[in-house]
């Protein structure tokens, strides 16, 4: 595990700020509120069983509930455990599991997404993905969502993985025909949302 370069990326950020608040390794604020939206968007997430994998602080949660969306259930899955348990600790109401999402138990659940976990590369980044939104998807009843970084952005920075939106379109389709394709939020960020049956 300590050969992850995920959980070596975090773990330098909590050498380096001491503070779990510092850590979650978004751009900014306005960048992780803006892809939370996007879900909420294709979503109905009130009242529903949520599955969040890479939750990290728990900042989806909270932005559920300031913008008045709770829902009926909320299971976390976090990798880093001091992360996992300052998410704990914080949100007394959730569910929150350390481990990787291919190795511990989870419910299932009306909806499960992923914000942010694919941007870093890691060894066989691909299969990795693509494992990933599998597990997620035959843990939902009805639906998952999960974004990444597109190569169509402008930039490219090192050790970052850039998606080929339209192969991954391709693969998406090939889980479900019920496939949502969003590129338009962001200049360097596509959502994929994979129903079960046709999206209400």
């Amino acid at each position: 595990m300590t050969d992850n370069p995920q959980i070596k990326y975090y773990q330098s950020l909590l050498a380096k700020h001491g503070n779990i608040r510092e850590v979650a390794g978004w751009g900014g604020q306005e960048s992780q509120v803006t892809r939370f939206e996007v879900f909420c968007q294709q979503m109905p997430l009130t009242d529903s069983d949520i599955l969040d994998v890479g939750c990290g602080r728990g900042d989806f949660l909270d932005y559920l509930k300031s913008s008045h969306r709770v829902p009926k259930s909320y299971t976390g899955v976090e990798l880093i455990p001091e992360i996992a348990r300052y998410a704990q600790t914080n949100h007394s109401e959730a569910s929150i599991v350390v481990g990787d999402l291919a190795e511990v138990c989870i419910p299932q659940v009306d909806y499960a997404m992923a914000s942010g976990i694919f941007n870093l590369c890691t060894p066989d980044h691909d299969t990795w993905m693509k494992g990933t939104v599998e597990r997620m998807f035959q843990n939902a009843r009805k639906g998952v969502a999960f974004n990444v970084l597109s190569r169509h952005a402008p930039k490219h920075l090192d050790g970052q993985y850039y998606a080929d939106p339209s192969d991954w379109l391709g693969w998406c389709l090939q889980l479900t025909p019920f496939v949502i394709f969003r590129h338009d939020y962001a200049v360097h960020d596509v959502t994929f949302f994979l129903f079960h049956e046709v999206a209400q």
